[in-house]
């Protein structure tokens, strides 16, 4: 008892009790609108969050906690994606701008995971996705991420934040649930889709300690064309799948053309990133030079067991020894940044 913090506790209790008095006020008695109450309740969490620069973490969790789960506690009739995903962006925002301050790891990593929880709820159970919010929230998840929570540090630091791991894993989930769930990607919404993955990269690129952003980006990607393989090109017995068997993803135009773009972008990127980092940072420099590699490999293989000729196809195999040439260059170009050049 002589240890007990007073004040914090004082504090904690009190944000407790507005939390359940705005609620019981509008879920129980139905005293207050659920626009009010929303309104109540989000104000109430930011200013927990708030406090917890004078009183410490837990309030800090406290007040985020009742942030996330206030969308759930208020009903209403007709639901607004942009409110909620604007809400969970000044949230957001609020929280990583005081986790900061404190660089509070934990904070911030279950801020970005809530706002993503959040996202792929919406994605899952609203009859009509409404596209522009879900990109808003998915943008505003990696401006956050590059402008408050990595913003003026030292990015000469080694290793990576691994608070970005959950931004990351979301983003790169919501990039896959656009380009590959059959509704979305009849919609035209891969484009989309791959716009969050390029995003993904320039933020990596961008913020060097942010590197999970990398390998969530070439994951989805590699993923992504790995679901447009027809089962029965590669063998029906291997897959133990019927002849009739689809693919996992839907294999278009569209998908042609996003498979190239984000090839290149990740040979640009990765080689670029890589050579940069070859000095200072040499597993920077290889996850970079890797995900340059893997994933142009694996776009091209899939386009051809998709779109080519399996038993020989021209058309790819020019693709394919270009992509020899410039990897080879590639890597000596990387190799004479190293100290001293190996």
């Amino acid at each position: 008892a002589a240890g007990a913090y007073i004040p914090s506790i004082l504090t904690a209790a009190g944000a407790f009790i507005l939390f359940g008095t705005v609620y019981a006020a509008h879920g129980i008695y139905g005293f207050i609108g659920p626009a009010l109450a929303f309104a109540l309740l989000g104000a109430i969490g930011v200013a927990a969050i708030a406090a917890s620069l004078v009183h410490g973490l837990a309030l800090a969790g406290i007040g985020l906690v009742g942030a996330m789960v206030t969308p759930a506690l208020v009903a209403s009739q007709a639901p607004n994606p942009w409110a909620l995903f604007v809400y969970l962006a000044i949230v957001l925002a609020a929280t990583a701008a005081i986790a900061r301050i404190r660089d509070w790891k934990a904070l911030v990593a279950a801020a970005f995971a809530g706002c993503g929880i959040w996202t792929i709820l919406y994605m899952t159970d609203a009859p009509e996705v409404n596209l522009a919010a879900v990109l808003f929230i998915s943008l505003a998840t990696l401006a956050v991420l590059a402008f408050v929570w990595l913003g003026r540090r030292d990015e000469a630091e080694r290793g990576f934040d691994w608070p970005s791991i959950a931004p990351g894993f979301f983003v790169a989930l919501t990039a896959l649930g656009l380009s590959v769930d059959p509704v979305f990607a009849k919609a035209g919404y891969a484009l989309h889709g791959a716009v969050l993955l390029a995003a993904l990269v320039a933020v990596a690129l961008y913020r060097p300690r942010a590197l999970p952003l990398v390998f969530a980006a070439g994951l989805a990607t590699v993923l992504i064309h790995l679901g447009i393989i027809p089962p029965a090109t590669i063998g029906a017995d291997a897959l133990d799948v019927g002849l009739g068997a689809e693919p996992l993803a839907i294999a278009d135009t569209l998908t042609f053309r996003i498979g190239i773009a984000l090839a290149l972008v990740f040979i640009g990127t990765g080689f670029w990133a890589a050579r940069r980092s070859a000095a200072t940072a040499p597993v920077r420099a290889a996850s970079w030079a890797a995900w340059g590699v893997i994933t142009p490999l694996v776009v091209l293989a899939a386009l051809w067991l998709t779109f080519g000729d399996i038993d020989r196809d021209l058309g790819y195999a020019l693709p394919a020894l270009l992509l020899v040439l410039v990897f080879a260059a590639g890597g000596e170009w990387i190799a004479r940044a190293e100290e001293p050049p190996l």
